[in-house]
């Protein structure tokens, strides 16, 4: 068993204290000890003390201690990894018997984890909701109130069909990042101001809120796409991934509970469904207003980028005055390109970067970093999308030598003959 366990865990370690540097993995989940890391494997003491008295360091060998600050695989990616089985059988269960979730053991695990689940009180603050545009009609503010208690409402991610439940999120942008497309350069949605009051009693399932080893699972089968591949098709009626969410959220009405408190599932800011009785302690504030995103606020609050404000002056590489006047930051599909040209070296770095890795565990290999040199050409056009200064580097004992810029992305080459683009692909 800690065999198994010190190779699952392996697959997620990537650096260590001793020998992060700038590594990017540090951003995403910020620096993790590595005794919560092998809480996420195992609760066994026993496993606990031989796995940190065996574990190494991938990257540079050190030996690492319960405390050695280390750098992982995005731990949300590990979480939905470790319960993807278990809830995929659950849902196929659920398909079958939609009223027996307690008769399965992921069902059951689930239900006696949220008997325990941390509850918060929300009895002030600001929530918001979206809606997307209409064609040209104006939304009026019964557009976006709660469901009305005489017409029957459809059914959710978090309620059956007639149940009544009211979904909001922690700011505008967020509201309409949850229903807007951005790849499809949808960037405007119809906002809505509420107040809840009442001293709500929810329960609180944000995923930086851990209670115990289980309540990933809890969180993953809450938040998860991954269900999505259990509907027949995009148009389908029949929804199968709703299944889970719905088991929860059932699980919290059981719990006497008055809604669930999550993390955003598109934006980086917190998500409240309010289970509902008559819709009084919701309170609107103003009329509906038009918002059009900007493109900083897709970049930093979207949870499919994820940049901070210096990846965000890295990116535009031009102050914030110039980044508004630049007509060519008002071309959503622009913007796409450079993110998606970015997304592929970040990428690429991580998979150069993992057999850089290995190697040194190996102790069969080490890097040698080069002068500037290679395609003169090509290095300015690439300075030009990233604002880079760039060198080589290889391997002691090979003739493969990849372009590495001096900050986050590097792009392979082979020889120095880099792949060029199209020059239909490039926007300038």
């Amino acid at each position: 068993m800690t065999k198994s366990i010190r190779e699952r865990l392996l697959t997620q370690l990537l650096v260590c204290d001793n020998c992060q540097g700038d590594w990017s993995a540090w951003q995403d989940d910020g620096p993790l000890s590595l005794s919560q890391l092998i809480e996420d494997f195992t609760s066994s003491r026993a496993v606990f003390n031989r796995l940190v008295a065996d574990l190494r360091c991938p990257r540079c060998s050190a030996r690492l201690t319960a405390s050695t600050k280390v750098g992982i695989r995005d731990r949300w990616e590990i979480w939905v990894d470790r319960h993807r089985p278990a809830l995929t059988s659950f849902a196929s269960f659920l398909e079958l018997y939609p009223y027996l979730g307690l008769s399965h053991p992921a069902g059951r695990t689930i239900y006696d984890v949220l008997c325990k689940a941390p509850a918060t009180r929300i009895d002030s603050g600001k929530w918001w909701r979206a809606r997307r545009p209409e064609g040209a009609i104006a939304l009026n503010l019964s557009d976006l109130l709660p469901p009305d208690a005489g017409k029957v409402q459809s059914e959710g991610r978090f309620n059956h069909f007639g149940q009544r439940v009211f979904y909001l999120a922690s700011s505008p942008v967020g509201a309409a990042l949850e229903i807007l497309d951005v790849r499809k350069a949808e960037l405007t949605a119809w906002v809505q101001l509420f107040h809840v009051s009442g001293n709500q009693r929810v329960m609180d399932l944000r995923r930086d809120n851990l209670m115990d080893n289980q309540l990933p699972m809890v969180l993953v089968g809450l938040l998860s796409d991954f269900l999505d591949e259990l509907r027949p098709s995009a148009y389908s009626w029949w929804k199968p991934e709703y299944f889970v969410p719905r088991f929860i959220a059932d699980c919290a009405r059981e719990q006497r509970y008055e809604g669930i408190l999550f993390g955003g599932m598109q934006h980086q800011g917190d998500n409240l469904v309010v289970f509902q009785s008559d819709g009084s302690h919701i309170k609107a504030e103003g009329s509906p207003r038009l918002r059009r995103l900007t493109a900083r606020e897709v970049l930093r609050e979207s949870v499919q980028y994820r940049f901070d404000e210096n990846d965000l002056d890295e990116f535009f590489n031009y102050d914030r005055e110039a980044e508004e006047a630049d007509p060519r930051n008002a071309d959503w599909e622009y913007l796409l390109w450079r993110i998606r040209l970015r997304e592929r070296d970040l990428r690429m770095r991580f998979f150069r970067d993992e057999e850089e890795a290995k190697d040194r565990a190996a102790g069969n290999s080490k890097w040698e970093y080069l002068p500037a040199a290679g395609d003169k050409d090509w290095e300015d056009r690439l300075r030009r999308i990233h604002g880079q200064t760039w060198g080589l580097r290889r391997r002691d004992s090979s003739t493969q030598l990849e372009l590495w810029p001096r900050s986050t992305v590097r792009i392979p080459i082979d020889e120095l003959q880099l792949e060029e683009w199209d020059s239909d692909d490039l926007p300038f």
